[in-house]
C-alpha cells in the first residue's frame, strides 16, 4: 500500500468522522429541543391545573355569597350544582349531553334558574354567549325564568325571552325581484381570438449539475493528491 493510497484512506476517515460528529449534533440538538419544549408544556399545564383550581374556589365562594344575595332578595334555594341531561336530535338520532346550573331558586311560586358570574364581560345579560348560555339552561330545566347574579357588584339580573315559547315563525313577505336586462355584446369583442397554449419549459439536463459534480471531486482529489 503506497502513500497515496494511505492519504485516500486518511481523508475519507477524516470526512467520516466530521459527518458522524456533524449527525451527533444534530441529534443532540434535537433531544435538547424536545427536552425543553417538553418542559415547557408541563410548566403550561401546571399553570393551567392552578388556574382551573382557582378558579373553582373563587366560584363555590361566589357561590355561597350570591345564596345570600338570593336570599336578601327574596328567594328561597331549592337545589345547588343542580345536573340535568339535555336531549336533542340531530339527523333524526337522539344525543345527550349534561348540564349542570348554579342554582335553581324559587319565589311566588315560581322557580327560576340562577347561575353565578363574576367579571366585566360574562356578568352583562347583554354579553351573547351568557345569554345563549341562559337561554339553553331555561330550555332545559324548564325554568319561568333567568337570574344573573352579578357578584362583582352584588346584583341580581332578571331575564325573561319574550319569544320564548311563542309559536310558528312569522317570514317576511318575499320582495320581487327585478328583470334582469339582456347582456349587451358586441360582434367584435366576441369574435374568435387567438388561444395562446401556456408554454411548457423542457425538461432539465443533467449535464450542469454532473459538471459541478466533477469539478467538486477532482478539486477534492486535487488537494488530497498535493497533500500526499
Amino acid at each position: 500500500m503506497n502513500f497515496s493510497t494511505v492519504t485516500w484512506i486518511v481523508g475519507g476517515l477524516a470526512l467520516f468522522g466530521i459527518v458522524v460528529v456533524l449527525l451527533l449534533a444534530l441529534v443532540i440538538a434535537r433531544l435538547r429541543r424536545e427536552h425543553r419544549r417538553a418542559e415547557a408544556l408541563q410548566q403550561a399545564e401546571e399553570e393551567r391545573q392552578a388556574q382551573r383550581v382557582a378558579r373553582a374556589a373563587a366560584a363555590k365562594a361566589g357561590e355561597a355569597n350570591a345564596e345570600e344575595v338570593l336570599t336578601a332578595a327574596g328567594y328561597e334555594v331549592i337545589s345547588r350544582q343542580h345536573p340535568e341531561q339535555a336531549i336533542i336530535r340531530i339527523d333524526g338520532q337522539e344525543t345527550r349531553f349534561a348540564l349542570r346550573i348554579d342554582l335553581i331558586v324559587r319565589k311566588d311560586g315560581l322557580t327560576y334558574i340562577a347561575d353565578v358570574k363574576t367579571g366585566s364581560v360574562a356578568t352583562s345579560p347583554r354579553h351573547g354567549a351568557t345569554r345563549r348560555q341562559l337561554l339553553e339552561y331555561m330550555l332545559v330545566f324548564q325554568a319561568a325564568g333567568a337570574l344573573l347574579v352579578d357578584m362583582d357588584s352584588r346584583a341580581i339580573h332578571s331575564l325573561e325571552f319574550v319569544n320564548y315559547g311563542v309559536g310558528a315563525l312569522t317570514l317576511p313577505s318575499p320582495v320581487p325581484s327585478e328583470p334582469t336586462p339582456p347582456a349587451y355584446t358586441c360582434e367584435a369583442e366576441t369574435a374568435a381570438a387567438p388561444v395562446l397554449e401556456p408554454s411548457t419549459p423542457g425538461p432539465r439536463s443533467p449535464w450542469p449539475y454532473i459538471a459541478l459534480g466533477a469539478a467538486v471531486g477532482f478539486t477534492l482529489g486535487a488537494v488530497l493528491w498535493s497533500q500526499s
